[in-house]
């Protein structure tokens, strides 16, 4: 993706989220988006969508991603197994 085709989808992202704050799936597609630029913004976006939906098991699956390249191999392995339960 070009560097204005992201930061066109994080400002989508963060349009959709002022309309509709409790949906899940948006948090979730702006911590993909956000990801390559940062991890810390891309954590926060996850753990919203997870805190949001529990059951999401795609976010805990990228934030277990996010988690091991912040070195935060427990924590990875947490979000890793919780995809198994």
């Amino acid at each position: 993706m070009k560097r204005g085709e992201l930061d066109k989808a994080l400002e989508d992202c963060d349009e959709a989220i002022k309309l509709k704050p409790n949906f899940a799936g948006v948090y979730y597609n702006r911590g993909i988006s956000t990801k390559q630029g940062s991890l810390d913004k891309a954590l926060a976006d996850y753990d919203e969508a997870i805190r949001i939906k529990p059951d999401y098991a795609e976010a805990y699956g990228n934030r277990g991603i996010v988690r091991e390249k912040r070195g935060e191999l427990d924590k990875a392995l947490a979000d890793a197994t919780r995809l198994l339960r």
